[in-house]
């Protein structure tokens, strides 16, 4: 799977978009990219489009993914994923979310890109 990757100036944020099916091996390959993207950047927000993915993992992996991602990820930056709402693996995406949650990151699943950009930029707390 390809990762595009895209750096939004005027929005302040940086801009994934994933598309087919998402597997293992795909989300450590989307890890390192965006890695190399944010490097040096204290605060960053992420926009993850994944309108047209779907999920091929398992919970373990998500358990793993979320777990690798705190010192790369911080506790400054938002993410926020913009899924389809009828998306038939809806809570998968939600899934995501939770395990992240839980260990203190700010990850947000939405289904309205505004919303997500708004969210976006809030202030750091």
């Amino acid at each position: 799977m390809t990762n595009h990757i895209t750096r939004d100036t005027v929005k302040g944020i940086v801009r994934v978009i994933k598309q087919d099916l998402l597997r293992h091996r795909d989300l450590w390959a989307a890890s390192r990219d965006l890695a190399a993207e944010l490097e040096g950047v204290k605060a960053p927000r992420v926009l993850v489009d994944l309108r047209e993915a779907s999920i091929g993992v398992e919970d373990w992996e998500k358990r793993q993914f979320a777990e690798a991602h705190k010192e790369i990820i911080g506790r400054k930056a938002r993410i926020a994923a913009l899924i389809r709402r009828q998306d038939p693996q809806y809570r998968e995406y939600l899934h995501f979310e939770v395990l992240f949650a839980n260990l203190g990151l700010r990850v947000r699943i939405f289904d309205d890109e505004h919303r997500a950009l708004s969210w976006l930029a809030l202030p750091v707390e």
